[in-house]
């Protein structure tokens, strides 16, 4: 799943392969995803069980641990990291 948004004003594309990281959440440790203020959030179980170091190397940045919340953002597109958290939202909902 690549999103992709065409800014019109600038001409450039800004994307984010969705698939790199939902391996990422594929366990009974989330409990709950948001997003606030372009970044997405999401509330674990046990942050010790949950491997932020490939979620840098998967691509996403801004990475904040507050307790059993991690706060990350994949773009500095608003647009795309929304996408990207509907996407990890329905991928979690699935279970």
């Amino acid at each position: 799943i690549v999103l992709a948004i065409n800014k019109k004003e600038n001409k450039q594309k800004n994307f984010f392969n969705v698939s790199y990281i939902l391996p990422l959440f594929d366990n009974d440790n989330v409990l709950k995803v948001e997003f606030i203020r372009n970044k997405i959030v999401v509330v674990l179980r046990d942050i010790n069980d949950f491997d932020s170091k490939t979620l840098h190397l998967k691509g996403a940045t801004g990475i904040t641990i507050v307790g059993d919340k991690i706060k990350f953002y994949v773009s500095e597109s608003s647009e795309v990291n929304e996408k990207t958290y509907k996407k990890i939202k329905e991928f979690i909902e699935r279970k």
